[in-house]
């Protein structure tokens, strides 16, 4: 039911991609740009083609074709500051830019964000007005799930349990009800997003549990929890992600 979105940075000169990519997302990561365009290229190794892609990102810095954050000749190697290249003009929205990316491209399965320009066309295409379509600032994403294609609303949970309960409810319940039917044939869930293991478990209990008789949330909808990283603790997150991703493939 939705169009084809899969593939928007595809096409053109590798430097064009890049940007396009880092448009899209509001900044990207030399651990990115190596698992997105360049290790898949070519038969090198993983460090390689890293290298290869903090040469290139630092090139369209050094060109003000992308930006760096203040921090980022001294912080560690691993750090956030040190691996952030920012799209110019873009306004970096702490935690939530770098959880998009993370989801979209980093995790196990690749997704694909959506920019609301797309939403609203894909909404009136389905005779949904705007005024009954997504908030401007509510993140999409598009994912190839067994079955279709499946658009989800990120969520970044940092709500405590009652709340956080109560926000998943509203998601799927009087903010869906223009396009419950998405909802209802799998096209449409929530990927929740989280910033420890802990709680990732908190909101897998509470999605499975049932309230006063009603079916749980899992019942009710598609939704899945991904933990992902905050710039505080990127650089462990990008060990345990070169140690599952390049030594597990080694």
């Amino acid at each position: 039911m939705f169009p084809l979105l899969f593939d928007k940075c595809g096409g053109g000169a590798l430097e064009d991609r890049i940007l396009r990519h880092a448009e899209l997302y509001g900044l990207t990561t030399p651990h990115v740009v190596e698992r997105l365009f360049i290790h898949s290229q070519d038969s090198t190794s993983h460090q390689t083609s890293l290298e290869n892609a903090t040469e290139l990102l630092l090139e369209l810095s050094d060109r003000r074709r992308l930006a760096r954050l203040e921090g980022a000749d001294t912080g560690s190697e691993e750090s956030f500051e040190r691996n952030a290249f920012v799209y110019p003009g873009h306004e970096l929205r702490t935690g939530d830019d770098l959880a998009r990316l993370w989801f979209c491209c980093m995790g196990g399965k690749r997704r694909h964000a959506i920019e609301y320009r797309e939403m609203i066309e894909q909404f009136n295409a389905e005779g949904i007005g705007d005024r009954d379509g997504p908030h401007h600032n509510f993140f999409h994403a598009l994912a190839q799930e067994e079955g279709g294609p499946v658009l989800y609303r990120l969520y970044i949970c940092r709500a405590e349990r009652k709340n956080a309960r109560e926000q998943m409810r509203n998601i799927i319940g009087k903010n869906a009800r223009p396009f419950r039917y998405w909802i209802d044939q799998g096209s449409y869930g929530v990927a929740v997003l989280v910033q420890s293991p802990q709680k990732q478990h908190e909101i897998e209990q509470l999605l499975q549990k049932s309230y006063g008789g009603r079916p749980t949330l899992h019942q009710q909808a598609r939704f899945i929890v991904s933990v992902v990283p905050t710039e505080a603790d990127y650089g462990m997150a990008i060990k345990k992600y070169e140690h599952e991703a390049w030594e597990s493939n080694a």
